[in-house]
């Protein structure tokens, strides 16, 4: 960098800098470059891409002088061009778009896969039924399968509501114990 006075020649630009703070290029240089080192180099643990990105703010800082010669609070555009230098940065690391993802295809391997996971747990909970108590197993298709209400349940058994009650009961830490035990859920336990 060359100084004369408030005109300073970075690369290929020759500016005239004008500020109420009559700071030089050369002087906002030296004043910020070793916080903007470091705060790059903490954001990004590595000496070349701090350097890079310290330049690289530098360099827009140059051309926004360039293009816009009176800004108030120099250090306020400075570390603002900073943290959009960073940003930059981030999204280009982290860009996804060279990942070709086909959403017709995800969309049709989550269907297929939730297809396999409702027809395994039908099999399982049909599996589960047959284990039960023909009794136990009739009161909790009709109410869980078929969705009657407990006053239709019992109507159609030909029993009161107390029968249907206790039979629910019973079914229930029936089928929570084969459950437990892993007798009637075995497709839910294999790996896909």
């Amino acid at each position: 960098m060359i100084k004369l006075t408030n005109k300073l020649i970075i690369g290929e630009y020759f500016l005239v800098y004008k500020n109420p703070a009559k700071q030089t290029i050369e002087e906002v240089f030296n004043n910020h470059f070793a916080k903007l080192y470091k705060f790059f180099l903490q954001k990004s643990l590595n000496k070349q891409t701090a350097e890079d990105l310290t330049s690289e703010t530098f360099t827009r800082f140059a051309e926004q002088i360039n293009a816009n010669s009176s800004i108030e609070d120099t250090k306020t555009y400075l570390y603002g061009i900073a943290r959009n230098v960073f940003n930059e940065y981030l999204r280009v690391k982290y860009q996804t778009s060279d990942l070709d993802l086909d959403t017709n295809q995800i969309a049709e391997t989550i269907d297929d896969y939730s297809n396999r996971t409702i027809n395994d747990l039908e099999d399982a909970l049909a599996n589960c039924l047959e284990k039960l108590p023909r009794s136990q197993s009739n009161v909790l298709r009709l109410r869980f399968i078929e969705r009657l209400s407990p006053k239709d349940i019992a109507r159609k058994l030909n029993k009161n509501i107390n029968y249907f009650k206790t039979t629910q009961r019973r079914a229930i830490a029936s089928m929570r114990a084969l459950v437990e035990s892993g007798k009637c859920l075995p497709k839910l336990t294999k790996k896909v």
